[in-house]
């Protein structure tokens, strides 16, 4: 998945401070700030500490991440019961300052509702493997979006997928609609106005509908947040973005 995300390659170091325990140093460059920030998201923990390193981190126990400007730094202690917090925080501070500065979080995470938001389960996507290994729509790439982005809202799940123009995206949308009428793992697929509704192989309930130049596809289960409403926060937040520009 790296090689989907713009990899150019790593560095690798193992460090030893005495009683501390060794630490292994890992550093990726990727070829943008975005595809960093998309690897960070998918070696992120569902829970951890957030910490202020470089654009964003994340510590896990004896797993740290964070990512700046095209780089993506993971530190791990290979003496978990000897391999303090404060040892790897040290050593991130350390990284941090010898890396060049970027921007910041790409701007189609900006679309997502913070209403509810889990950060923790936010997801950037470059390609349809990252997008497999957080739910899998299709075996095939047939949304073929430039950018995505998903994320958790409680029991339900939120995803936009981003194309250079509105006719792409509607296209796109049309090519989709065919294939979950024809894909055995959903069943009560119909059709509402430019809005789909289907059912997956879990139960959970997908509504999907065009939006501009964007894909917009909310999943929620029967016992949670529904997907109208899911999907009415995001169409709500694309909506004020617009404004804002």
């Amino acid at each position: 998945m790296y090689f989907e995300y713009g990899f150019k390659g790593v560095i690798v170091q193992d460090y030893r401070q005495g009683s501390a325990g060794r630490v292994s140093l890992e550093i990726f460059e990727m070829d943008s700030a975005e595809s960093a920030f998309g690897m960070f998201t998918f070696k992120c923990a569902s829970r951890g500490e957030t910490v202020d390193l470089g654009n964003g981190g994340q510590l896990a126990d004896y797993y740290l991440n964070f990512w700046k400007g095209r780089y993506l730094v993971t530190i791990t202690g290979l003496d978990p019961g000897s391999t303090s917090k404060k040892t790897l925080l040290d050593l991130a501070r350390l990284v941090q300052k010898n890396l060049p500065g970027g921007d910041g979080r790409p701007a189609l995470v900006s679309l997502l509702p913070e209403e509810g938001l889990e950060p923790q389960g936010l997801k950037f996507f470059e390609g349809p493997i990252a997008l497999f290994n957080s739910y899998p729509f299709f075996r095939e790439d047939v949304f073929a979006f430039e950018k995505g982005v998903g994320a958790r809202y409680g029991t339900g799940s939120l995803y936009i997928f981003g194309y250079p123009d509105e006719k792409t995206a509607q296209a796109r949308f049309e090519e989709a609609r065919s294939r979950f009428a024809a894909e055995p793992r959903y069943r009560d697929v119909l059709w509402e106005g430019d809005r789909l509704t289907a059912r997956d192989n879990r139960g959970r309930r997908l509504l999907a509908a065009p939006a501009k130049s964007y894909i917009i596809i909310a999943v929620g289960d029967d016992n949670g947040r529904a997907p109208e409403e899911i999907l009415a926060g995001a169409l709500k937040r694309l909506a004020a973005d617009k404004e804002e520009r």
